[in-house]
């Protein structure tokens, strides 16, 4: 059943005259995610899309960074999968969430996420 869905915009435009580029990469990206980032890949594209899927993430659990969460919170595997710790994934075993699923789409302005919260309904009585 689903738990929960977030989706997010972002508008690329939005990220191009940032001050500090490398502080808001390392707010937004964990260690491993840098380090899984490929030489030779648009890195700037990279970290917009992981802001739209963290934040897409962060409206289908229904909290925000205000309740304690941190980006770092949420990962992104090499293969899209969205992993999570901390707060957030004891928000997640709180609301009995069994799967995530995520999905981006991307035009020359913007990145779309969307992120999608299963969880198991088997106690839920009619």
């Amino acid at each position: 059943m689903i738990k929960g869905v977030g989706i997010d915009v972002v508008e690329l435009e939005r990220f191009r005259n940032l001050p500090d580029r490398t502080e808001f990469t390392r707010q937004i990206l964990s260690d491993t995610e840098l380090a899984n980032m490929q030489s030779g890949v648009n890195q700037n594209f990279l970290c917009e899309t992981a802001f739209a899927v963290k934040e897409a993430a962060l409206k289908a659990l229904g909290t925000g960074l205000h309740h304690g969460s941190y980006w770092h919170e949420i990962e992104i595997t090499g293969s899209g999968q969205l992993l999570l710790s901390g707060h957030l994934a004891a928000v997640a075993r709180d609301q009995s969430v069994t799967a995530i699923h995520s999905s981006q789409a991307y035009t020359d302005t913007c990145v779309v996420a969307f992120v999608l919260l299963e969880h198991d309904n088997r106690e839920t009585s009619l």
